[in-house]
């Protein structure tokens, strides 16, 4: 009770109906969202909640507006009437029926169901007319996680002919089919280098990593 009695019930927004939470940490960010927050609709389904049957789903973000967001959501089935963003400064609700699903993992590991759910949710798109079988994955719009010395790189790409694709220009199912193709992937760490769920066992990835 003392513990309820430090939210700011006065400003809750009431939830009718039946509610599943899909919220997460960090789901805001790509590879969240896609591992620790989509394979948990698979999860209600199997105990009898599929997403059709529930009036809201919240999820946490700090942009909705991002592309992944919309497509994932349609990935899983979710209309865009049912969604409920939560953010940082708005986390009351009163809510009357809650469907909450357990975490599918622990840390950054979790069993091999959440990454063959992935793969599922994101099969079968379209293929690219000349997928590439050596990918250097670019980052675009950011400060973060560039390579400093590109200059020198780019030369040793094209020497042994790379292809450099951003994530960010594709839809993910076709992303998917590309990074699917690839046999050696070389990229900054970072969230794109989470597609390498949907590459064959065989390829083999080079995560370039900074001095931190």
């Amino acid at each position: 009770v003392g513990f309820a009695a430090t939210f700011p019930w006065s400003r809750a927004r009431k939830l009718a109906g039946k509610t599943a939470n899909l919220s997460a940490p960090g789901s805001s960010m790509y590879s969240h969202w896609t591992f620790d927050v989509l394979p948990r609709a698979r999860l209600l389904e199997e105990r009898g909640h599929p997403m059709s049957s529930f009036d809201n789903v919240v999820i946490f973000t700090r942009n909705p507006t991002f592309g992944f967001h919309g497509q994932g959501l349609a990935a899983i089935g979710v209309r865009p009437e049912q969604v409920v963003v939560v953010t940082d400064g708005d986390p009351v609700f009163e809510i009357e029926h809650l469907v909450e699903p357990s975490d599918v993992r622990t840390g950054y590991y979790a069993a091999p169901s959440v990454y063959a759910e992935v793969r599922r949710l994101f099969a079968g798109g379209p293929a690219p007319n000349t997928p590439a079988e050596l990918i250097f994955l670019g980052r675009k719009n950011t400060n973060k996680r560039t390579v400093l010395n590109m200059d020198d790189v780019q030369p040793v790409l094209d020497r042994f002919g790379f292809a450099t694709v951003y994530a960010e220009d594709w839809p993910i199912r076709e992303f998917a089919r590309i990074m699917n193709a690839a046999r050696v992937i070389v990229g900054p760490h970072g969230a794109g280098l989470s597609n390498i769920v949907f590459c064959e066992p065989h390829a083999r990835v080079m995560e370039l990593y900074g001095p931190h």
